[in-house]
């Protein structure tokens, strides 16, 4: 099979490109972070449920309970948020559910990968195709944040009615 260095390649990158793949797994993602603000399950976020989902956090980084987070408890948090995405996306690969990835899981992602990433559909990759894909991915993002980049660029999401 032609997939072990490949798959192994792939792999590495899916830690980069696997959010950005495909809208339903973007979608679900989105309904997790939503369901952790909607703690009423209306539908709705309150700014009495982002009050509160802000202070648990806030609670949660600040591991000395000085009620001030320090630099070092700062790291901490985004680590610990780091590895939790992180298993999340595993646990998105680990397909039949047992905690670890067999072959045929890991071969299954790097076939969708490379069928993705071959744009010609001549089972070669080459660098012009993953620089087609990468912006055809970054047209998408633009797209559909309208050019916003929200909290992760130096530019914030207009409220409504506050452009």
């Amino acid at each position: 099979m032609k997939f072990p260095m490949i798959a192994a390649t792939l792999l590495a990158v899916s830690t980069v490109a696997a959010p950005a793949l495909a809208d339903g797994r973007h979608m679900d993602r989105m309904r997790g972070h939503w369901q952790k603000f909607d703690s009423n399950e209306d539908g709705r976020i309150e700014k009495s449920e982002l009050d509160a989902r802000l202070a648990a956090r806030f609670k949660e980084a600040d591991l000395n309970g000085d009620g001030k987070i320090s630099f070092e408890e700062s790291e901490a948090a985004r680590e610990k948020r780091r590895v939790e995405r992180r298993k999340e996306r595993f646990d998105r690969m680990d397909r039949d559910g047992d905690g670890v990835l067999s072959e045929v899981e890991v071969n299954r992602l790097a076939e969708r990968m490379w069928i993705r990433a071959d744009l010609d559909d001549d089972d070669v990759v080459t660098m012009r195709e993953m620089h087609e894909r990468r912006e055809r991915m970054h047209r998408m993002w633009r797209d559909r944040y309208n050019g916003h980049r929200g909290h992760h660029g130096d530019m914030a999401m207009p409220r409504p009615g506050r452009e």
